[in-house]
């Protein structure tokens, strides 16, 4: 099948060419299924030319099960220009220190108690979009419009037309919103969201440590939100990079933010506890601000939301690229479904099915993690003793344990 320079229709419209946008896209165009990604960012450069200098500080800590979607999406991770400084995880270690540093609680958490040999890998976020990019460009059931964007969409009977901001005019069966946070598709769609403000920052940054990482995830508990070490590797392969997600109320954020390079390394180093030996930045720490948000409906009138445009999760518990993936691999299976059949793919019927799906997933997930946000939240004494508990139980009870790690790894995305 050639490739079209300006397709006028497509039966799959994707507006956002984020890493769950690009996946699906891949899914569909694996499957004979055409569809168009729009996205506002430019074509991919550089692709192959990866290293920490260059990967930014955003990395995503994707589950085995997210690692089988991007599988069925042929996405070949071998391939991957990242893979040699991506961080393999083993274990999860998680260290309370609600009550300082004489009085821990801790739980170790090893993927060979599930029997795997991995919880799953820490990839670098813009080496993966750029790649996945880089697929798209290749597979001629997908047409690419980088550097561009829905301006307005209309939806029809039996169609949906699309026009992007330079009034190029597309038109396809379903109109799928995967255009982040702010989604145009949402606010056009007329669907309302509900937000919780944490009033807290993640500051986010990479740094080197003299102690080896061991492949562990570590997670320590502070009054003020959770600072998180997840393992990466250097360009020569040695285990000490890490990359840092560091949540603290605001105003500390802030301040935080305000120190020089050698006091901000300071401060990490001792809210870290020494815990992997002497640390240096490798990068600029960046601020987040952590608002939580859900979308009260995932669909409208030939129109799909997923990932953040749907669901905007807090970092802890590292859900937010997991459940979006888990959006577009359950939305996959009914689209390739109902066009196997030969059925109208942007219909009520399964659209209503997607939601039903996802909006029970998406629930549970938010209600877990802002349980887990207000357990460790410096005025709320009953969520500090419940989660003390237990992680003590945990820790005491391998079969617990091993219950609980595998409802992590089937309920994460």
């Amino acid at each position: 099948m050639q490739k079209q320079t300006q397709p006028e229709h497509s039966p799959v419209l994707i507006a956002g060419g984020g890493v769950p946008g690009l996946a699906l896209a891949l899914r569909l165009g694996g499957a004979g299924i055409a569809c168009a990604v729009i996205d506002p960012s430019p074509s991919p450069s550089g692709c192959d030319d990866v290293s920490l200098d260059r990967i930014g500080n955003h990395t995503t800590a994707l589950t085995n099960s997210s690692l089988e979607i991007l599988a069925r999406c042929g996405v070949d991770l071998d391939q991957f220009p990242a893979r040699p400084i991506t961080g393999e995880m083993a274990a999860i270690h998680i260290r309370d220190m609600t009550r300082g540093a004489n009085n821990i609680k801790t739980a170790y958490f090893s993927a060979q108690h599930i029997n795997q040999n991995l919880f799953g890998l820490n990839i670098p976020e813009m080496p993966l979009r750029q790649y996945l990019k880089k697929l798209a460009q290749e597979n001629p059931y997908i047409h690419c419009y980088f550097g561009q964007s829905v301006a307005s969409f209309t939806p029809m009977t039996h169609n949906v037309h699309v026009r992007l901001g330079n009034d190029i005019s597309l038109s396809g069966k379903l109109l799928i919103g995967a255009d982040g946070r702010n989604s145009i598709v949402r606010r056009s769609s007329n669907i309302q969201i509900r937000q919780r403000d944490y009033h807290q920052d993640a500051l986010i940054f990479l740094i080197r440590h003299s102690r080896d990482h061991a492949q562990t995830s570590t997670e320590l508990h502070h009054p003020g939100g959770p600072m998180t070490f997840v393992p990466l590797r250097d360009d020569r392969g040695a285990q000490t990079i890490s990359s840092v997600v560091w949540v603290e109320r605001r105003d500390k954020a802030n301040a935080l933010l305000r120190l020089k390079k050698q006091d901000f390394e300071q401060a990490t180093q001792d809210r870290s506890c020494g815990i992997l030996g002497e640390i240096s930045l490798l990068t600029t720490p960046q601020s987040r601000s952590l608002q939580v948000q859900s979308a009260d409906r995932f669909i409208a009138p030939r129109v799909a939301l997923m990932a953040e445009a749907a669901h905007v999760l807090h970092p802890m518990g590292a859900q937010g690229l997991n459940l979006s993936l888990r959006d577009g691999d359950v939305l996959a299976e009914i689209l390739i479904e109902r066009a196997r059949l030969g059925l109208d793919i942007g219909g009520k019927e399964p659209l209503s099915c997607y939601e039903t799906a996802r909006q029970s997933d998406v629930k549970g997930r938010l209600l877990a993690t802002h349980s887990l946000v207000r357990s460790l939240n410096h005025d709320f004494i009953p969520g500090h003793i419940l989660r003390r508990k237990a992680l003590n139980i945990l820790d005491k009870w391998p079969m617990l344990k091993t219950i609980a790690m595998r409802a992590g790894q089937s309920a994460s995305v």
